[in-house]
């Protein structure tokens, strides 16, 4: 049996058409076999631009931030004098004007070999278990 393909931007606008004239939602999605969610997500790109508005969009970002070389030269010497973890290196060059998350601190200190893991498990706490001699009772 072979699957046919969909034309989803015609589909939108079917469903768009039908919501003009004052169908129920419910009979919408049922007909088109989309899930409610996504006929509100369609709805909500009509409303701010129209059926123009309803085609794919690319799902590239628009922008892609990079780390300034010399924050990444800041980080690098940051780790080797003090031997800081990602988090309190990315909380001091924040308190410093640098803003940068701790996750991206840890991927330049992983690029840079300066990641140190624990060569051995941590070892686990242990817990004194208490127990109340009958429910509800204070000590």
């Amino acid at each position: 049996m072979k699957k046919t393909s969909r034309d989803v931007v015609k589909l939108r606008r079917w469903c768009m058409r039908r919501r003009g004239e004052g169908v129920s939602v419910s009979e919408i999605c049922t007909a088109a076999q989309i899930p409610r969610r996504t006929f509100y997500n369609w709805l909500s790109r009509y409303e701010d631009g129209g059926f123009e508005n309803l085609t794919d969009k690319p799902r590239k970002p628009y922008r892609i931030h990079r780390t300034s070389d010399e924050t990444i030269k800041t980080v690098t010497d940051l780790r080797r004098e003090t031997e800081w973890c990602p988090h309190r290196i990315a909380g001091y060059l924040r308190k410093n004007g640098v803003d940068i998350c701790h996750m991206t601190v840890y991927r330049i200190l992983r690029r840079e070999g300066l990641n140190h893991p624990l060569t051995k498990p941590r070892v686990k706490r242990t817990y004194r278990r208490w127990q109340r001699r009958r429910p509800n009772s204070l000590p």
